[in-house]
């Protein structure tokens, strides 16, 4: 039987495993696995002092290169004593397994003190040597992007398997890549191109051990941190459909609770690279240090964790690259990024995790196609896994200890990863103090697409312009409008809404999220996320259709069915916008699939709504999420400027999905800027004169309206009237004039309205040039 025992970092796992084998040592026999010598050492003082009898079988209590044979010797052995206990190392016990016999393993309960790894790569290097693997391996299947390697000359891989290693270095892969193939419980595998490529001087051998190698014992048990975020975990459940049996025990705590002075700094949004980091000399790694010891340490003792690359002297690792203007936190002590067992630094309470853990763009490529992982579910088992754990050194390991603390990682992912493991920590970003170097253009013409080129490029520098500047001709709008649509005919406007800002936009949809019904397409809740000109009746004259979008004011995206290997939850797609308001909401069919509202600085231009929403999906897609077509993860249907969506709407009795996020609220010609102008799609059909002209039929139909308008008014002249400072009056005195615009004012009756407003705190000078600059907007944008 496989079991885990999942617990917090520092929750005592180990102490609790001690008490179990001395309350259990007359019922089995143990043998306890951990990563490192010095893991060892600690458990054997922990188990003398529970009255356990622990035998130590590494390199330090074994003759060089007898471990594994001692390790055999004892366990085949019945001369044992209740009290006896094996200590051995992860490595020690896999290496040892196949020569163990079946009937002793059933007399053992076996612990491994955090994961064990169960697969890797092994990059081998061929040129006259390839005779050497055709005359002894083979492909099982060729056809496949990854094929199993299979024996062919089970004597030679013996011979290579027992070869000693450092005599040659084809050999000592080699020798390594035998013994896994001659392992019935390994499985070694290549990429069929790359091996068949005569021309290439080298290629990976990637391995995974299978779950049976551990089910002969009498039980196993894997006790970790996150032990569900492992890659042991997610291979074997996810390809093998292994089951795993959670066990409670007894720990110190169940969740950090001593997180409330603890803070978070990242310093970029976009994910953190060793080439990024180390790039121009270490400049973005040493901004990152300037910016730690100038304005978040100043001084304070730390912890770093640093690449090997840059790593100064730790745990035998040499000094390297010391002639460079590489530059590390004041008063800091540097450890290595394998980091489990270190115990002796609960007296610190800040930490810099300033490595960059990012696996080979090959080995990742291995794990993503062979078991269908996500990237995030990689970036999880590696980098987070290793950030948690290096976080934990520190004084957060004392449940007593609620110290002021300060935790430094590079980028926003890792941030939010750790404010899931620390709940009530605080982020913080100084990605504004950061110099950063352009980030790449984001978009492609289709998944997979060449580069573009230099005319390409020129082309869409010229697209993108045109496209900002007609979205700027609403740049001084802060409010955001949308439209109910009747459901039946589509044609009608049913009510308009208008919202003062982000913060009310949002509010909106979570007061609707209350909404239920039996009947999801109940009428009147297809709402229009812009302002529209009702006059032209869309495309062909029978329903609105783009022809209808003066501008478009907030986003909204639709997510439906997923990939089963690469669907995106509401969680996956807030950690790819980490910094952004927004709201997330199920739909009325639930089962993950939601609607994302994002707000906006300004509204837009139907135009690019369509692009930014096609950015959006294709940055999802670029991050591992898929649809059921295994295309972008939102419904490109929706793109559509036209597009309407389905408020909030749940039966009753079922628990509605409502999910707000703040943040700041989304800068569309920021991203635009960055964003693909796809040709193939037809651009927005309104001119600006057209929008122009729309927007003053819009106008003139608002002021039609007549019955109850001079009231409605006043209270809005009343209410900014009753505004003070810091309530936003500079953005809401704008909005005035558009509201009084809208409503059939003309300039000599807003300048009057404005003029007769009380604005406290501002000098009448002051005021009139207000006015004059928002007449003189309300002029550009054909409001007058």
């Amino acid at each position: 039987m496989l079991n885990y025992i999942d617990g917090p970092c520092g929750s005592g796992k180990t102490y609790a495993i001690a008490n179990f084998i001395a309350q259990n040592k007359h019922k089995a026999r143990f043998i306890i696995a951990q990563p490192k010598n010095a893991n060892l050492l600690e458990t054997e003082k922990l188990l003398k002092s529970n009255g356990l009898n622990p035998y130590v079988k590494d390199i330090d209590h074994c003759n060089e290169g007898e471990v594994v044979r001692d390790i055999i010797a004892y366990i085949n052995s019945n001369n044992h004593e209740f009290d006896d206990v094996l200590l051995v190392t992860h490595t020690g016990i896999l290496t040892a397994y196949s020569r163990i016999s079946e009937d002793q393993k059933k007399k053992y309960v076996l612990f491994f003190d955090e994961v064990t790894n169960v697969t890797g790569e092994l990059p081998l290097r061929v040129t006259a040597q390839r005779k050497m693997l055709s005359d002894n391996i083979s492909l099982k299947d060729p056809t496949q992007k990854f094929t199993e390697v299979v024996a062919k000359n089970t004597t030679a891989l013996n011979n290579y398997a027992k070869t000693a290693e450092g005599k040659d270095a084809v050999n000592d892969i080699f020798g390594k890549v035998s013994e896994m193939i001659l392992d019935e419980d390994t499985v070694v595998e290549v990429e069929s191109e790359a091996y068949k490529n005569t021309k290439r001087d080298g290629f990976h051998f990637y391995y995974h051990i299978k779950p049976d190698k551990f089910t002969s014992w009498r039980e196993v048990y894997f006790m970790s941190a996150c032990f569900c975020e492992s890659l042991i975990y997610k291979i074997w459940s996810k390809h093998y459909g292994f089951s795993f049996v959670k066990k409670d025990i007894t720990l110190r705590y169940k969740s950090h609770t001593n997180v409330s002075n603890t803070k978070i700094h990242f310093f970029m949004d976009r994910d953190y690279s060793k080439r990024l980091g180390h790039s121009d000399d270490y400049a973005i790694h040493n901004q990152m240090v300037d910016i730690i010891n100038k304005d978040i340490l100043k001084g304070q003792s730390s912890l770093t964790v640093l690449n090997n690359s840059i790593n100064t002297d730790v745990d035998g690792v040499p000094v390297r690259e010391v002639e460079r203007n590489i530059r590390i936190p004041d008063n800091t002590t540097v450890i290595s990024s394998y980091v489990h067992g270190l115990n002796q630094y609960q007296n610190l309470h800040n930490i810099s995790f300033l490595a960059s853990l990012n696996m080979r763009p090959t080995y990742e490529s291995y794990l993503q196609n062979r078991f269908n992982l996500k990237p995030k579910e990689v970036e999880e088992a590696f980098l987070f896994a290793s950030t948690y754990q290096a976080v934990c050194r520190i004084s957060i390991r004392n449940p007593a200890d609620n110290s002021e603390r300060h935790i430094c990682v590079p980028d926003s992912r890792s941030a939010l990863y750790l404010e899931k493991m620390l709940p009530h920590v605080t982020l913080e970003s100084h990605e504004n103090k950061m110099q950063l170097p352009e980030a790449k253009e984001s978009g492609r013409p289709a998944l997979g697409d060449k580069a573009m080129t230099q005319a390409e490029r020129n082309e869409q520098k010229k697209e993108r312009k045109r496209i900002i500047k007609e979205c700027e001709e609403w740049e001084d709008i802060k409010k955001s409008y949308a439209e109910i649509i009747d459901k039946k005919e589509t044609t009608k406007v049913v009510a308009k809404l208008d919202f003062e800002d982000a913060d009310e936009l949002i509010k909106y949809f979570e007061k609707e999220s209350q909404f239920t019904s039996n009947d999801k397409h109940t009428v009147n809740r297809l709402l229009w996320p812009a302002v529209v000109d009702t006059d032209p009746m869309g495309e062909g004259g029978t329903r609105f259709g783009k022809n209808n979008v003066i501008a478009s004011c907030f986003l909204m995206l639709d997510k439906d069915e997923g990939h089963l290997q690469h669907d995106m939850t509401a969680d996956d797609f807030r950690m790819l916008f980490p910094d952004t308001k927004m709201a997330i909401y199920q739909t009325y069919s639930g089962a993950g699939n939601y609607r994302v509202v994002i707000p906006l600085t300004q509204p837009i231009t139907g135009e690019a709504f369509e692009i930014l929403c096609r950015s959006i999906a294709m940055k999802c897609f670029n991050a591992g999420y898929r649809d059921k077509a295994n295309s972008l993860p939102f419904d490109r249907s929706k793109f559509n400027c036209a597009s309407k969506f389905y408020l909030p709407n749940h039966a009753p009795g079922t628990e509605m999905d409502f999910r707000k996020y703040d943040g700041k609220i989304f800068d569309p010609i920021k991203a635009l800027n960055q964003a693909y102008v796809d040709p193939a799609i037809k651009a927005q059909p309104m001119t600006p004169e057209q929008r122009r002209e729309a927007q003053k039929k819009l106008q003139d139909t608002l002021s039609a309206h007549g019955q109850g308008q001079q009231q409605f008014i006043q209270e809005k002249l009343d209410g900014f009237g009753a505004l003070s400072d810091g309530m936003g009056r500079h953005g809401k005195f704008f909005g005035l004039g558009v509201t009084l615009a809208n409503h059939g004012f003309d300039e000599a009756g807003i300048r009057g309205a404005l003029a007769a407003v009380p604005y406290q705190g501002l000098t009448q000078r002051d005021k009139d040039r207000k006015i004059k600059s928002i007449i003189k907007s309300l002029r550009g944008k054909g409001l007058i």
